[in-house]
């Protein structure tokens, strides 16, 4: 969610301390926006994170954002499903 608006994007890259994304829309950084994803498909997290830099893409933009005040709990489910999925 940023500046009141909601986007479908779609995910590019996740670690521990953030993640990627492109989007269609175009968001100019510094900024502040909650993102929302699935690591699984069943849990479910809403993060509010801190755009840092953007890219244009062909169709789109790419996004490069950091999670602010993310749990212990979450950064290890995220961990988990890296090592799984690499």
């Amino acid at each position: 969610m940023f500046d009141g608006k909601a986007g479908v994007a779609h995910g590019i890259d996740i670690g521990e301390g953030g993640m990627s994304f492109s989007l269609d829309q175009k968001l100019d950084p510094p900024k502040k926006i909650i993102v929302n994803f699935f690591i699984s498909d069943k849990d479910f997290f809403s993060v509010r994170v801190s755009l840092l830099n953007s890219f244009k893409l062909s169709s789109g933009y790419s996004y490069g954002v950091s999670f602010d005040d993310v749990s212990i709990a979450l950064k290890r489910q995220i961990r988990a499903y890296v090592a799984r999925t690499s």
